[in-house]
């Protein structure tokens, strides 16, 4: 996706270079057919990308859960040493602030691997869908006589008429 992003923002360089150079003197465009394709919400909606995200929040279920678990046991630590503050001695408060410490560093560091887990794992599943929707763009854009189709959801595109959106055309072609 990154790499739509890039050839976006490279076309739409080209075209606003030879705009500055040629000024008014650039070839005309009018053989120029620009499509545009929202690759996220293709991928979210071709089955093999529906199919993906729910193995992932499988996945990761019951991770979310055992996070959930974490944070609740550290809010319940957290309130009783604010109410037993002042009963607790100096070292009883500062075993249990010590242990406060040690479960948020464990509870932060966990919630970051599951992230960075959950964000490979995503790009391995993806990867593959992302790969056969580019060739389905390919195939449109050449059939239909297209010069370019840009990434709608990378911000490569600031406004198109909704005619050349082709998103829909690629979900359904997807095979």
């Amino acid at each position: 996706m990154k790499r739509s992003l890039f050839l976006a923002l490279l076309v739409s360089a080209a075209l606003v270079s030879a705009r500055l150079v040629f000024g008014d003197t650039a070839p005309s465009t009018t053989g120029v057919k620009i499509g545009v394709v929202d690759v996220q919400r293709a991928l979210n909606e071709v089955p093999e990308g529906k199919s993906a995200k729910a193995s992932l929040e499988k996945e990761f279920q019951s991770k979310k859960a055992e996070l959930d678990g974490m944070k609740k046991a550290l809010e319940a630590l957290g309130e009783e040493i604010g109410k037993k503050s002042q009963i607790l001695s100096a070292d009883a408060l500062k075993e249990k602030k010590d242990e406060y410490q040690r479960k948020l560093m464990e509870y932060q560091q966990k919630a970051r691997d599951y992230t960075e887990e959950m964000a490979r794992k995503e790009t391995e599943l993806t990867s593959k869908i992302v790969g056969k929707l580019k060739t389905v763009v390919e195939d449109i854009a050449k059939r239909e006589g297209y010069t370019f189709i840009l990434e709608k959801s990378q911000g490569g595109v600031l406004y198109g008429p909704s005619s050349a959106d082709i998103t829909e055309e690629v979900i359904k072609q997807y095979k």
